[in-house]
């Protein structure tokens, strides 16, 4: 499969924080609510990120950046996570 370079696609710093929240397992709403923004602001980054990724939806787009690595889960070892 072809690999596109990350900085190719030229994303700003919060389409990058769209993305990571997305991956995340977030929805608008809860991804306008960490990033202090609102729904709208949401939306209109993520039309941008389907413009520059080439892509039509939010699934399409997390593929997208996850096999072009160009952002990943966080990872968290288990011995840091809380108990339950």
């Amino acid at each position: 499969m072809y690999r596109r370079d990350a900085r190719s696609y030229r994303l700003t710093h919060q389409e990058r924080r769209l993305l990571e929240l997305l991956i995340e397992g977030h929805h608008r709403k809860t991804a306008a609510d960490v990033m202090g923004v609102s729904v709208n602001t949401v939306s209109f980054h993520l039309k941008n990120v389907y413009l520059k990724l080439g892509v039509h939806s939010k699934t399409e787009a997390v593929v997208r950046v996850l096999l072009d690595g160009l952002v990943g889960p966080r990872y968290q070892p288990a011995s840091e996570l809380p108990l339950a």
